[in-house]
């Protein structure tokens, strides 16, 4: 007394959906309005054969159907062509999606075109612009971010002094500190000719005009 299954279901009284047919919970069948129900397949694209159900990943409406609506708990397993995520809709890290391919094509993700040594080897989507490590910047990552100088060397750390520089900015060939108005020196790290006290922020000097030179004070004791 085994039944004979129909609308993809499995089992020796089609009690549940067959595999790779688990994108909705399985539910019994019954003639309504609204048809009966059948176990449809997960939608991974073209790019994997196999997915489970979880219940989290359809109260949570992550999972799309074979009919592009988030209803369903497929999620995809073991996705093909540089292909990950629930659905296998997008790109392994090192890929970029190529927006002039559909979803469903094998040739999806296309490598990223990255110097390993000054990007991390990611790339964004649609456009495989590099993602650059840290210290490196523009374009192709060929300049010095903010913060850091001298490309040829690999882009150096800049020597500033935090609280004496704009912006935390150094020259990017020589390294030279872009200091704030009342600091002074290549790294920032001095209080510039009429100020003074470096720790409080290099105060302006509080001398008489008509006696003083210039307005100059000691750079410590004011």
């Amino acid at each position: 007394m085994v039944c004979r299954c129909r609308h993809n279901t499995c089992g020796d009284y089609c009690q549940e959906c067959c595999e790779p047919y688990v994108q909705k919970k399985w539910r019994q069948s019954r003639d309504s309005e609204s048809g009966a129900f059948e176990c449809e397949p997960c939608q991974c694209y073209g790019h994997s054969t196999e997915c489970v159900y979880d219940e989290k990943i359809a109260e949570d409406k992550l999972s799309i159907d074979i009919h592009g609506k988030y209803e369903g708990g497929g999620r995809c397993l073991n996705c093909q062509h540089h292909t990950e995520g629930i659905n296998c809709e997008r790109c392994v890290r090192g890929y970029f999606r190529n927006f002039t391919r559909k979803v469903s094509d094998m040739d999806m993700c296309q490598a990223c075109k990255c110097n390993l040594k000054v990007s991390t080897g990611a790339c964004a989507e649609g456009t495989g612009k590099c993602e650059c490590k840290p210290q490196f910047a523009g374009l192709e990552c060929d300049e010095c971010a903010v913060g850091y100088f001298d490309y040829a060397a690999g882009c150096k750390p800049c020597l500033c002094s935090v609280n004496g520089t704009a912006d935390h900015k150094c020259l990017p060939d020589s390294g030279r500190c872009v200091c704030k108005m009342n600091f002074d020196g290549d790294y920032c790290d001095r209080c510039a000719p009429g100020y003074y006290n470096f720790k409080a922020g290099c105060l302006p000097c509080q001398c008489e005009r008509a006696g003083s030179d210039g307005n100059i004070c000691d750079t410590e004791t004011g």
